[in-house]
């Protein structure tokens, strides 16, 4: 199960730093670019950490590379159908970020702190970068909002998106699994 998870996360990394890297361009103000850039490299630096503890594990036959997750990747996918940074930065920091900065104590809480040691020193050591990437983008979407950004519209887009999580078992893909929202913004773009 610790190997399971370890895997979803960093696919959800990996996934983390490909959506924004995709993004990246496209965002018009140049403090959300810069800050951007930074958190591609947050969440790259996690995910080879979490690459690195699953190969020090039993399951070294596996190709971690060649793990893929298709419902992980749906909610990427509708993460990146975004209207906008101000949406962007909702669905990637404050739903799946939080989503994962819970996860990832917990993981550390649950998990054996005699053998797993590494583990919870890998996921401190990604959780470092979580609050202050987590505290700049509340800033930033306060900032959006103070500019006149609809806050009603980024409520909307972010119980949509935690309605979409939850439809997948969550972070780690063990909760409880609620109804899928309809319609997703990917069937429309």
């Amino acid at each position: 199960e610790n190997a399971r998870r370890l895997l979803r996360f960093f696919y959800f990394e990996r996934r983390l730093m490909q959506a924004l890297g995709a993004w990246t361009l496209s965002i018009p103000e140049f403090e959300v670019k810069l800050e951007t850039g930074r958190h591609i490299f947050y969440h790259a630096d996690a995910a080879r950490l979490l690459r690195e503890r699953l190969s020090e594990q039993e399951n070294k036959n596996k190709d971690v590379d060649a793990f893929r997750d298709a419902e992980v990747d749906r909610f990427i996918e509708e993460i990146l159908s975004a209207n906008g940074a101000p949406e962007l930065l909702v669905g990637i920091h404050q739903v799946l970020g939080r989503a994962l900065e819970v996860a990832y104590r917990h993981h550390c809480d649950d998990t054996d702190p005699v053998t797993d040691v590494p583990t919870i020193r890998c996921l401190r050591r990604i959780l470092a970068d979580y609050e202050p990437m987590l505290a700049w983008a509340d800033a930033a979407l306060a900032a959006y909002i103070e500019g006149g950004v609809e806050e009603s519209q980024l409520a909307a887009w972010r119980w949509h998106l935690q309605r979409l999580l939850a439809s997948i078992g969550g972070v780690t893909g063990s909760d409880p699994r609620g109804q899928e929202p309809a319609p997703l913004g990917t069937a429309s773009k």
